[in-house]
């Protein structure tokens, strides 16, 4: 399949897809891979900027426990990995 049927795929499974595209700061594609390996207890150390961006661009999803705000990885952030933006070439 090609690359622009690969990514009309993707865009059909995660419709928020586009926007954390656009929404997503550049210099924060690089975290968006560490965010969603990282253990529920490691992402307690994200600093607050960066779970800030990756929820406003519509990659994690927040919700409240035990008196703290726990971020997630959504299936658009899946989505978002899927298009190996951090990837780099090896040309």
């Amino acid at each position: 399949m090609s690359p622009t049927g690969s990514f009309l795929r993707l865009v059909d499974r995660s419709p928020g897809l586009l926007i954390a595209i656009e929404a997503l700061p550049s210099f924060e594609i690089d975290t968006v891979r560490a965010f969603h390996a990282a253990s529920p207890k490691i992402r307690m150390d994200v600093p607050g900027e960066v779970l800030q961006a990756l929820s406003n661009a519509g990659l994690a999803t927040a919700a409240s426990a035990f008196d703290a705000v726990v971020y997630e990885p959504n299936k658009t952030c899946e989505a978002f990995l899927a298009l190996e933006l951090d990837v780099r070439s090896k040309d």
